[in-house]
């Protein structure tokens, strides 16, 4: 018995020496075959990522395989430590990101200590630079993309903003809104706002006349349109009073709808940036008050 015994143990420890651990995440598309390994030998593990984006985590990929993964659903501060939570009765741990308003880490240094499950990341912080005069949409319309600025809705006043979308007929649709992006936040955190703390809660939008009126606050959950015929929903998110009103089509006037149909059309790339000649890719057209996706070929 005694044999057997150390003979496990053996084994286990060989499989601990034999660990290719590696940082998988957004900046390397979450490919094994892109992921960043570390170097080093024992408790002491370190590799260098030129633009490390924020949401990631750490795999031994050994297997080609996500059975040994850490992560933390506290955001990290750079050049602060922090013990990572690992995968637990088939739980995964949460995807990590960066605190506050930092998207990327540039010249990062990545330190693992595998005895210990605590992480160290230092480098040049790169924020996401806000000025309150808009948030994002961030959801179905737009694929999840944390990175994508296109669909944004302005500020009127302090803290409330409004922006039209015409959104593509489906079932299903859910969204909810972020004041930053490059971050997609802890539970209960800005900067993302929904109608509920916590992720993986929903609430559905059931219009009235037309008319949606609720809540959000610091947090995740989404809205959900649970069916949707397609066209405008105008999106007003008060960040005062923590209220939002959803509305079928457009709040503006007949006459401003007519001037609408007559103005020009402005085009962005999916980071906002304005184009002047948009050719071969996906485009955010603004034509007055309508903002919409299109596909130029």
């Amino acid at each position: 018995m005694k044999k057997l015994l150390l003979f496990a143990a053996g084994a286990m420890m060989a499989v601990s020496a034999s660990a290719q651990w590696a940082v998988v995440g957004s900046y390397c598309d979450w490919s094994f075959q892109k992921a960043t390994t570390f170097s080093g030998e024992g408790e002491e593990l370190s590799c260098e990522i030129e633009h490390f984006t924020t949401d990631f985590k750490i795999v031994d990929i050994t297997n080609d395989n996500w059975d040994i993964q850490y992560g933390t659903a506290t955001p990290i501060e750079i050049g602060k430590s922090y013990v990572l939570d690992g995968k637990n009765g088939g739980a995964d741990p949460s995807n990590t990101f960066f605190a506050g308003n930092v998207i990327a880490v540039n010249n990062a240094v990545v330190k693992w200590n595998p005895t210990t499950f605590t992480l160290t990341v230092t480098g040049d912080a790169e924020e996401q630079v806000t000025d309150g005069s808009v948030i994002y949409l961030i959801g179905d319309p737009n694929g999840w993309n944390i990175n994508d600025g296109s669909m944004t809705l302005k500020s009127i006043s302090e803290d409330v903003y409004q922006g039209t979308f015409d959104l593509a007929a489906g079932n299903g649709i859910y969204f909810r809104f972020y004041t930053a992006l490059g971050n997609w936040a802890g539970d209960g955190a800005l900067p993302s706002v929904g109608p509920l703390p916590n992720d993986n809660t929903n609430v559905e939008v059931e219009f009235t006349d037309g008319v949606f009126n609720g809540t959000c606050q610091p947090g995740k959950g989404s809205w959900q349109l649970a069916t949707w015929d397609g066209g405008d929903l105008t999106m007003k998110v008060n960040l005062k009073d923590w209220t939002v009103t959803f509305t079928v089509g457009s709040e503006d006037s007949g006459v401003e709808s007519i001037i609408d149909v007559n103005a020009p059309a402005v085009y962005y790339n999916l980071q906002g940036v304005k184009v002047n000649n948009p050719q071969n890719g996906i485009f955010v057209v603004k034509q007055g008050n309508k903002t919409q996706k299109v596909v130029i070929r």
